[in-house]
């Protein structure tokens, strides 16, 4: 499980993942934009947000573990497939029963064939998103 850092000043209390050294404000001319509210120094986390979607690059498979990214030190391998490796069972399991599960069989495939990270990215969101959700949405795509 990743552990994400803590915004500096304390929490906006508007937006959540924001630091309330952070405002959010809106015009006709630029849209919707955030400025510093106090003075921010370098180093100062203003934002922090758990990823929606994130995948392992095929050049980081030999290094990473696919499912968490930690760097591997010992190797859990998939049982189905040579191309991924994970740095224990519990990363080896989540993997198998989520994502890598859908992935497993064509995940070669699109790493050779240079599939873009965006790709990847798509395929990963489709696998874990409920099939009910696109079949709910699908009238409203239709307006």
């Amino acid at each position: 499980m990743t552990v994400l850092p803590h915004v500096s000043g304390g929490r906006n209390k508007n937006y959540e993942s924001a630091s309330a050294a952070v405002s959010v404000c809106r015009s006709e001319e630029m849209g919707r934009y955030a400025v510093a509210a106090t003075d921010i120094k370098a180093g100062d986390t203003v934002v922090v947000e758990k990823a929606y979607c994130s995948v392992l690059l095929a050049e980081h498979r030999d290094t990473h573990c696919f499912h968490c990214f930690n760097r591997l030190v010992a190797v859990v391998p998939c049982p189905r497939c040579c191309n991924v490796a994970f740095c224990s069972a519990a990363c080896q399991r989540v993997a198998l029963s989520t994502h890598h599960g859908v992935e497993c069989p064509v995940l070669e495939v699109l790493w050779e064939s240079g599939a873009s990270v965006t790709c990847l990215m798509a395929l990963r969101i489709l696998s874990q998103t409920n099939i009910r959700y696109f079949l709910d949405m699908r009238d409203q795509l239709q307006q």
